[in-house]
């Protein structure tokens, strides 16, 4: 076992990274510009994932447990005698 990696040889300890320095109010600006230049695109889907959260929301959303479930009671109700 080599005691300098027990006791912590100097040089390999971790070093943290410095902070970035901050951007000049100047670059900020330019980006700003360029980022208002970019068209937002919506997301194409995000009608149907806001559909889905309100059928959970509501109890109304169908899991594959519940058609699973479903199916079976259709299943012994087609297949008892009457």
């Amino acid at each position: 076992m080599n005691p300098s990696c027990v006791f912590g040889d100097p040089e390999s300890q971790t070093v943290t990274p410095k902070d970035p320095e901050p951007a000049s109010a100047q670059i900020q600006d330019e980006l700003r510009k360029y980022l208002r230049m970019i068209p937002e695109v919506a997301e194409p889907n995000l009608a149907r994932v806001l559909e889905i959260k309100e059928q959970i929301k509501q109890g109304t959303y169908l899991t594959r447990e519940i058609i699973e479930a479903t199916a079976s009671r259709l299943a012994l109700r087609f297949l008892r005698k009457e």
